[in-house]
């Protein structure tokens, strides 16, 4: 079987880590695969078992991205010389997106689509509201009741995604997502169950078994946080920051921040290292992150919105205690028993209680950081999910 890929490589974000993870294995079999991925140039390379072609593009950034205008054309005779036996495409939120499935349609190719922007939709809001992203009501946004939620723009914005996007996922012959309540929620709003499944996003769990390098020596500090993802508005960094400022946390604490994005300058000016805050940037050395990840002992996710975090199910598979608002996949993958949820609502008042709690409390932070990793390997490792993506193949 040949199969082929395109997705994400660059900038850092989850749907590259997903794309790069993938890959990694699927090119380990006996099946000949190809990568296509979007870059500022165009470049190839082919052999007998692996090809690697790049699509030019105007402007890349973490949430979309805009091919060049020779894009379509090059795509399809791409496509076409390589003769695949089926497309996976990770959509990224681009115009690519839309026209594939007509491409795959006109050189009958099965092709299968990975969608999972991030969400934070209330199923119960959804039953109650059935109109919800009915494409004839133009006065969607009425319907719901916004006046709780801070950042009002940010919610708005991603049930247009949801809305645009539901007439082209029709073309494809399955839709991937990663989470049940992602499931639920595509049914919801219209999609229908038999294009739907549900393959979790995963990590390679062994990875993480390394010798842990504690940091607490050279850093002097009794207990180190982590925050690693997207640094913009919609992950809600600053809430974490507002509220590790008030506790005095930068006494005997540090909060690692592994990320970049549109806010990183404007918070790193205002939060400075000296009140406890390290600001590491994109870190691209695979061990070293490792390393930094399996160094901390808290994981702290704040988003307004989520689809099912990368970073979350490393740092579980690090057996790291995890904090996150109910913002999500996040619901589904954290219980009472393996990490701590919150309401992205109340998260001022939920943080200032919580992480002097976890600061001063080894045994609390012990006992999630157990269990955490064991939730990880169970459900949601990188081997299943290989194993689920193949069987998904085959039917194709």
């Amino acid at each position: 079987m040949h199969l082929l890929w395109i997705g994400k490589t660059f900038p850092f974000c989850g749907n590259v880590t997903y794309t790069k993870e993938i890959s990694k294995y699927l090119t380990q079999n006996d099946n000949q695969f190809s990568l296509v991925h979007f870059s500022y140039n165009k470049n190839c390379y082919f052999n007998k078992k692996y090809s690697h072609i790049s699509l030019q593009s105007i402007y890349q950034s973490q949430l979309y991205t805009i091919p060049s205008l020779t894009t379509t054309s090059y795509i399809f005779y791409t496509i076409k010389a390589l003769a695949p036996d089926i497309i996976h495409i990770s959509l990224s939120l681009s115009p690519i997106d839309l026209i594939l499935p007509q491409i795959a349609n006109v050189l009958n190719i099965p092709i299968i689509g990975t969608f999972h922007p991030a969400f934070k939709f209330n199923i119960r809001l959804v039953n109650n509201y059935k109109t919800i992203l009915n494409f004839e009501n133009e006065n969607i946004y009425d319907q719901f009741n916004f006046t709780d939620i801070e950042n009002q723009g940010i919610f708005q914005r991603q049930l247009l995604v949801y809305k645009f996007y539901i007439p082209f996922l029709y073309k494809y012959s399955s839709i991937i997502v990663f989470s049940k309540l992602q499931f639920r929620l595509m049914q919801k709003i219209g999609l229908k169950k038999c294009l739907l499944y549900k393959i979790p996003n995963g990590v390679n769990y062994k990875r993480y078994e390394y010798l842990k390098l504690s940091l607490k020596e050279y850093l002097k500090c009794k207990c180190t946080f982590l925050y690693q993802g997207r640094i913009s508005p919609e992950k809600n960094l600053e809430k974490i920051l507002k509220v590790w400022l008030t506790q005095k946390m930068g006494i005997n604490c540090k909060l690692l921040v592994i990320g970049n994005g549109p806010l990183v300058y404007k918070l790193m000016h205002k939060y400075k290292p000296e009140q406890g805050f390290i600001w590491m940037g994109c870190i691209n050395n695979e061990l070293r992150k490792i390393n930094l990840i399996k160094s901390s002992n808290v994981f702290l996710l704040s988003s307004l919105i989520e689809g099912l975090s990368i970073s979350l199910l490393e740092s579980m598979s690090s057996e790291l205690a995890c904090v996150s608002t109910n913002s999500g996949a996040s619901q589904t993958v954290l219980r009472p028993d393996n990490g701590i949820l919150i309401s992205y609502k109340k998260i001022l008042s939920q943080l200032e209680i919580l992480l002097p709690l976890l600061r001063d409390n080894n045994e609390i932070r012990r006992l999630l950081s157990k269990k955490s990793r064991k939730k990880l390997i169970a459900h949601y490792s990188l081997y299943n999910n290989i194993k689920k993506l193949t069987n998904l193949y085959n039917q194709n």
